[in-house]
């Protein structure tokens, strides 16, 4: 495989890049001048160097600063509120929801979806974590509500499904409430395309 092939392979691996967007990105490289290049390089690295995963929320961060105890600005931030955890499937979620300015609570990060397909494994998502991080909460006496926010597609409510499974048993003997995303995301919605006023919609009608 020549370093073009490669190179395109590797671009195709991105989330919604398929072969011919990843080929133009390999063009698009070998046209560009070489500052680009160095940059991208340099940034690439940096990224990979600084960035760590928060050990509460598990989001990633740029800790440049050196944070304490591994936390994020979030988790270590004193004007969270810590009656809340919403459950998100990815980072690019939780900066979407972070934007429309319309939660004050705290996250965690699952990591991906279920499968729909028989074998698919649990581990594939941070679901002993999850409790785990659910369990600490509840001994400090401050949780009271964790809200499911994943996306209205199939492996978004078969994961809300096995969540609300694990999660239950434990919030009934703590009195903690689970709740979802109400109307405002209609089926299909990534919640990760969804606008300010749909998710504080679907937040305001969760249950």
């Amino acid at each position: 495989m020549n370093p073009i092939e490669k190179l395109s392979e590797l671009f195709s691996r991105f989330p919604g890049i398929g072969r011919r967007q990843a080929r133009r990105f390999v063009y698009f490289l070998l046209s560009a001048d070489g500052g680009f290049v160095e940059d991208l390089l340099k940034e690439i690295t940096t990224l990979r160097e600084v960035t760590k995963q928060c050990t509460d929320c598990y989001r990633f961060f740029a800790d440049t600063g050196g944070r304490a105890e591994g936390l994020c600005s979030l988790c270590g931030s004193q004007n969270i509120n810590k009656k809340i955890v919403m459950i998100v499937e990815k980072d690019i979620d939780l900066e979407n929801i972070l934007r429309s300015k319309t939660y004050d609570g705290q996250f965690f990060v699952l990591g991906g979806l279920l499968s729909l397909l028989e074998n698919s494994r649990r581990s594939d998502i941070r679901a002993k974590e999850l409790l785990a991080g659910v369990e600490k909460r509840v001994q400090s006496n401050e949780l009271e509500e964790v809200v499911i926010a994943l996306s209205a597609h199939p492996e978004g409510e078969h994961t809300k499904m096995y969540l609300e499974k694990i999660l239950n048993p434990f919030a009934e003997k703590h009195g903690v409430k689970i709740t979802t995303l109400g109307r405002g995301l209609s089926t299909g919605t990534e919640l990760e395309y969804s606008d300010a006023d749909t998710i504080k919609n679907a937040l305001e009608s969760r249950r």
